[in-house]
């Protein structure tokens, strides 16, 4: 999620709107910087999402006995996993 958020944070930093009539292609370049806006607003509510679902199971994983940083442990497993395209940790 750390790495999402860096990604969304340096799309956010490069949006930069121009006075659209002191460019000859000014409208051009506000339309992709509108485009960009969205894509980060996208991200934005997906980041979110990602986080409230993680809060969650944390949360049932808490309440099912696992302390935090089992919790770690098999978070971190888990992502590892899923990246070499294995089975999660239980």
């Amino acid at each position: 999620m750390k790495e999402y958020q860096s990604q969304l944070d340096k799309l956010r930093a490069s949006i930069q709107y121009v006075e659209a009539n002191r460019y000859s292609n000014g409208v051009q370049y506000n339309q992709n910087q509108m485009r960009k806006q969205q894509e980060a607003d996208r991200m934005e509510k997906q980041l979110d999402q990602a986080k409230k679902k993680f809060s969650d199971l944390q949360e049932r994983a808490r309440k099912a006995g696992f302390g935090s940083q089992r919790l770690s442990v098999l978070a971190v497993a888990s992502h590892r996993g899923k990246s070499r395209g294995e089975q999660p940790v239980p």
